[in-house]
């Protein structure tokens, strides 16, 4: 999440300073999408896992869940992130899946 708001304050920074034809995340940035700064065009984003992937993953990457509430806050913020994207390229046929399966992406915006 921090790492996600001090994007956003980076993306606004420099769309001040000139104007921007596309806007590519990797590795993504979800919660700085809505309202970074990338109104006037929808963002793209690479993943190789998606978030929920990673949470069940977590042991091999010493990353720990927080609190069911904060985890859901999080899935809602990517759901609706993952739907405004204009592509998403996945680096795996799991991680094309489960944004399909999980967060309802139709299989056509991921390649």
């Amino acid at each position: 999440m921090q790492a996600g708001l001090q994007a956003r304050q980076a993306i606004a920074h420099w769309q001040r300073q000139r104007r921007w034809m596309a806007c590519f995340f990797t590795p993504r940035f979800p919660p700085s999408w809505p309202k970074s700064g990338c109104t006037k065009f929808r963002p793209s984003s690479s993943l190789d896992a998606t978030p929920r992937q990673y949470d069940r993953l977590g042991e091999f990457y010493e990353h720990d869940t927080g609190p069911s509430w904060l985890e859901q806050k999080k899935y809602e913020l990517n759901v609706s992130c993952y739907q405004a994207a204009s592509h998403l390229v996945t680096r795996s046929g799991s991680a094309k899946q489960g944004l399909i399966d999980e967060y309802f992406v139709p299989a056509e915006k991921s390649r």
